[in-house]
């Protein structure tokens, strides 16, 4: 427990957890939107060097292999980008996974110290009533 606050130190460690998770999520939004993006360049790509190649037309800069370049080149960055995104996952499910034992491991050390709060309480409530029975045992002794 910090001093200051009354906090629990765990609940910051959680805090700090779910603001990772929320990153690596965001990671794994930005990544799927490069990669949407990316598919539709190449599908783009694709209608462009079928429609050459049937038209037969070499007017268009660099022609048909220009077009087959950009195509391998965009080809590249997509495994590119989805290699980033099963690793951003791989890492958001590792992180979800700690945090979730983190926070049940906290969650016990937080009922732990209830339960040893209330076991102090106890002994000494038992300890002010044996104070008072000694009391009384040392007085019915002085006046015998």
């Amino acid at each position: 427990i910090h001093l200051v606050t009354g906090a629990y130190m765990a609940e910051k460690i959680i805090r700090y957890q779910e603001k990772q998770l929320t990153q690596k999520s965001n990671e794994v939004e930005v990544l799927r939107i490069n990669i949407n993006s990316l598919v539709r360049n190449m599908k783009k790509t694709s209608r462009l060097v079928q429609q050459i190649s049937e038209t037969g037309e070499d007017d268009i800069e660099g022609g048909p292999e220009e077009l087959n370049l950009q195509q391998k080149e965009l080809y590249l960055r997509l495994e590119k980008l989805q290699k980033e995104l099963v690793l951003s996952k791989t890492q958001l499910s590792t992180a979800q996974k700690t945090r979730y034992s983190n926070q049940k491991d906290f969650q016990v050390e937080i009922d732990l110290q209830k339960s040893l709060k209330t076991a102090i309480q106890q002994k000494d409530l038992a300890l002010g009533n044996m104070d008072i029975e000694l009391k009384q045992v040392l007085y019915d002794i002085e006046i015998l």
